[in-house]
């Protein structure tokens, strides 16, 4: 198990936040929004990686396989009650290897109060997903 401070270091060096942003018929507004916190690693690592995680309340999803192309270990943390939780652990301003943690934790935010179901909250999300896109209204 990991430290409280060793897990926000992992967080800031190894974790990679993601915005997916895809057409969706079946919603109101055309578009889905999903979130995603993900971690490679070896196995032993990203095990004690979810361990550590439970014990902050953080639920996370483990394969052995990320992919038949990419067949090696990944650790994921979706949901909106896990990523809510995961960006209550970081800090604010500090920076990360991928410089993407304050805008992640935005777009949480974001996803929290339910605006990307909102024209004006996509907007924000696929910016927050592009930020050398400009939106032109």
């Amino acid at each position: 198990m990991y430290s409280k401070d060793q897990l926000i270091g992992i967080l800031l060096s190894l974790a990679k936040t993601e915005i997916h942003v895809s057409k969706d018929d079946t919603t109101r507004i055309g578009y889905r929004v999903r979130l995603k916190v993900s971690f490679r690693g070896h196995a032993e690592m990203l095990q004690a990686i979810q361990r550590t995680l439970l014990q902050h309340n953080i639920e996370s999803k483990y394969k052995e396989r990320e992919h038949k192309t990419r067949p090696r270990p990944i650790l994921m943390v979706t949901g909106k009650r896990n990523l809510t939780r995961l960006c209550a652990l970081m800090p604010s301003h500090l920076p990360d290897v991928r410089d993407s943690w304050s805008t992640f934790k935005e777009a949480v935010d974001i996803f929290d109060r339910n605006l990307q179901h909102t024209m004006t909250g996509l907007e924000r999300m696929i910016e927050l997903k592009n930020p050398e896109i400009i939106s032109v209204a």
